[in-house]
């Protein structure tokens, strides 16, 4: 096997509130279609160094230039409004393709590109969640969630 080469298809960004960002596909030329196929997707932390604990998980063959990684739950709107992946292909189950980034976010409090994520105006995190103004504490009713506003 040749090393596989291959980048994400679409702009490695997933807006959680557009769709539910459990799978990403993967464009690279002359895939081969063997049972040894997978993913290995691996949290990059908010360090930008990647976890060394990694979750395989089945690579689905679509077209022989394309294939289909199913990502783990992000925990958006749970854990974190922003997980970072990085993603490596293996056919043979020894050798992997190059790494690729992806990216699940939440659009309700920020907008992410290739620079990097920027928090919304009238928005917060608390405990890297979302908040928007307005927004009652999820853990406690008594208190809301209010921007300072600055003139």
């Amino acid at each position: 096997m040749n090393h596989l080469n291959f980048r994400i298809r679409g702009s490695g960004f997933c807006d959680f509130n557009e769709r539910p960002c459990k799978q990403v596909f993967i464009n690279a030329e002359n895939i081969q279609n063997t049972a040894t196929m997978a993913c290995k997707i691996q949290e990059i932390l908010d360090d930008g160094s990647v976890s060394e604990r990694a979750s395989m998980e089945e690579a689905v063959f679509l077209t022989i230039n394309k294939l289909g990684c199913f990502l783990p739950d992000a925990g958006i709107k749970t854990e974190k409004s922003i997980k970072r992946f990085n993603i490596t292909v293996t056919i043979d189950g020894h050798r992997y393709s190059n790494a690729v980034n992806m990216t699940v976010y939440d659009s309700s409090c920020q907008r992410c590109t290739w620079v990097g994520c920027r928090i919304l105006p009238r928005t917060c995190l608390i405990n890297n969640l979302c908040f928007q103004d307005g927004e009652l504490n999820p853990r406690n009713n008594f208190q809301r969630i209010i921007q300072p506003s600055y003139q």
